[in-house]
């Protein structure tokens, strides 16, 4: 299990950065009020790595729902959602600071 997690987590981890980096060139182009063809092409691009995200979290969860009994299949989903609420609240007091 933890190896099959870990590999999926690295994907998911490399594909976040991927849109971390196209939002923050989206972002760029908007700031110094690249032309519309500019700032379409970033969308698209920052709206297909968001795309690539779910579906890398959707693979995780489908190939790790393979390897787990429902009992602990449950557990992991209401682990990663309590985790993901948890990480959202400690970034807004971060921000907050």
């Amino acid at each position: 299990f933890r190896k099959t997690y870990n590999e999926q987590q690295r994907i998911i981890d490399d594909t976040r950065r991927t849109v971390e980096q196209s939002a923050q060139k989206l972002q760029e182009q908007l700031r110094t009020k690249a032309g519309d063809a500019t700032i379409t092409a970033a969308t698209d691009e920052t709206r297909q790595a968001a795309a690539n995200l779910v579906k890398a979290q959707e693979t995780r969860s489908q190939t790790l729902r393979g390897l787990l009994n429902p009992k602990q299949y449950a557990k992991y989903i209401l682990f990663e959602l309590r985790f993901q609420e948890i990480m959202r609240r400690v970034m807004d007091r971060r921000r907050g600071e």
